[in-house]
């Protein structure tokens, strides 16, 4: 893929997954009592950021699963079958025959 048309889906991905873990994030932090106004050396502060960011991975892969299955099938010169292929032709002779 040419880096010209690259880049745009690069950003769209990066910005749609970082928003929606900063949402998620962000209304953990409210729900926390406390956690707001907790300063940097509170352990409630580093409690609720660390789990309030692994929730929001959780939101946050199936999100850019998605982005990617998508960007595959923008791409289809470059699908995993074609990438396998393309390992198989580099390092022939290497690899055990397939006969």
């Amino acid at each position: 893929m040419p880096f010209r048309r690259a880049l745009p889906l690069a950003f769209a991905s990066d910005t749609a997954s970082i928003g929606l873990m900063e949402i998620i994030d962000n209304a953990f932090l409210l729900l926390v009592p406390g956690a707001m106004q907790a300063g940097l050396g509170e352990g409630l502060f580093w409690w609720s950021l660390g789990v309030g960011l692994e929730i929001a991975f959780l939101f946050a892969l199936p999100l850019n699963r998605w982005l990617i299955a998508c960007a595959g099938a923008a791409t289809p010169s470059f699908t995993p079958t074609t990438r396998r292929t393309r390992i198989t032709e580099r390092w022939s002779h290497v690899l055990p025959s397939q006969n």
